[in-house]
């Protein structure tokens, strides 16, 4: 694990961003002003992704909304998500009731708590890039194997899910929900939430099929030195 904590963490990945970048610098719009910045300062916050403890009533909430899920190997899975997340801080507990101070071990821990999420953010992400590359190479086999399309589906929701504005809208929605931490239920519940949708669409990918659209005209468009420009779009159908 990295040994220091990472303080800038993207809730839009850097690679991502880069196919509308010119070399490392991007042009962005906020609050009505365009301006450019390098792809390090846009689409991150200082600890975005930082743990926080979960109450035990905010742990039995979550662990009966999973199981509000038809489907009960979804239970398990999305258990699986509170105990990884909860994980750190049991650790925590478990040290300071018996007696233990180690400075080295405490910072470890703090260490842990900034950047654990973080870093599980980069694997998905890795995971995801050679999606990215094969479609842009206008390679969609990948949707026939059944491995390859969950791992992608997994990826595709996750970066829905992850984003500032995501965590913002859901936080407004909560209001001041049992005066439980939002911020710590969001930790877990994005994951959940990639998990279930993921799962709909690979559930149903026989309804759906992808379909690339390609930029064939001379107009350079969101990438400025770009000669074609793939998006990727799954579009419902009634056949079965």
């Amino acid at each position: 694990m990295h040994l220091q904590k990472k303080k800038r963490q993207h809730f839009v990945w850097r690679n991502y961003l880069r196919k509308w970048a010119d070399g490392e610098r991007i042009f962005c719009l906020m609050d009505d002003r365009i301006f450019k910045t390098s792809l390090m300062n846009v689409g991150q916050e200082k600890y975005f992704y930082k743990l926080k403890e979960l109450s035990n009533e905010e742990i039995v909430f979550l662990k009966k909304y999973i199981k509000k899920s038809e489907r009960s190997f979804l239970h398990t899975l999305n258990a699986g998500w509170i105990h990884l997340f909860d994980q750190i801080f049991s650790i925590r507990k478990a040290i300071n009731n018996a007696g233990v101070s180690d400075p080295k071990l405490e910072n470890m821990i703090e260490v842990a708590i900034c950047n654990f999420e973080e870093e599980s953010q980069t694997k998905v992400e890795s995971d995801g890039e050679k999606y990215l590359n094969r479609l842009y190479d206008e390679d969609l086999s990948f949707y026939d194997s059944d491995d390859d399309l969950m791992s992608f589906l997994y990826y595709l929701c996750l970066q829905y899910f992850r984003t500032q504005k995501m965590a913002s809208n859901v936080s407004q929605s909560l209001g001041s929900f049992r005066d439980f931490n939002k911020g710590a239920m969001w930790a877990v519940l994005r994951h959940i939430s990639a998990t279930n949708v993921g799962w709909v669409l690979y559930a149903e990918r026989r309804r759906y099929y992808p379909v690339l659209l390609k930029n064939d005209t001379k107009m350079h468009y969101w990438r400025p030195a770009c000669d074609k420009y793939i998006c990727c779009r799954l579009e419902y159908t009634s056949r079965t």
